[in-house]
């Protein structure tokens, strides 16, 4: 038997009666402290099981919440990054129809200046035609009024020398 064995005076027909009834009293006793105790630890136990499982059950709405948020965000950002490329998109388009519309209207303009310049030189070739016919005309006419002009000044001449 252990230290804790309990010792008992012996009697004619074995053990002690009282003894025995005091150490099954104090047994009870002890157990019923012991069974106390493990009713208080259990019950702390069970406490703290609730509180935990009230914890959990948070966490996990929180856990619910943060999940249904990370999905909104996630499709927020794909829609996000949708139109952002549906805009680049049409940003791209828009300015290849812009660079075609400055080119034809570039184009145009070379045209219309290769055209002004046709005109201008064709304008001028005119314009000197008639310079070079008009400055003709005027050496014609002056040389013709300068004829004149000299056979008027022989004519007076020949007079004045008739009259002298």
């Amino acid at each position: 038997m252990g230290e804790n064995a309990p010792k008992f005076k012996s009697s004619f027909f074995g053990y002690s009666k009282k003894d025995v009834n005091s150490y099954i009293v104090d047994l009870i006793a002890k157990t019923d402290k012991e069974i106390m105790a493990k009713e208080n630890e259990l019950k702390v136990i069970n406490e703290n099981i609730n509180q935990i499982s009230e914890e959990n059950r948070s966490l996990k709405a929180r856990v619910r919440e943060l999940e249904q948020e990370k999905h909104y965000i996630s499709n927020a950002i794909i829609k996000a990054e949708q139109e952002a490329a549906k805009i680049l998109e049409n940003a791209a388009i828009e300015a290849e129809k812009k660079k075609q519309q400055l080119l034809s209207e570039i184009e145009n303009e070379e045209k219309r200046l290769l055209a002004l310049q046709e005109e201008f030189a064709k304008r001028k070739e005119e314009l000197l035609k008639q310079l070079t016919q008009s400055a003709d005309s005027v050496r014609n006419l002056s040389n013709s009024l300068m004829n004149e002009f000299e056979q008027l000044i022989q004519s007076a001449e020949e007079r004045i020398k008739n009259i002298n």
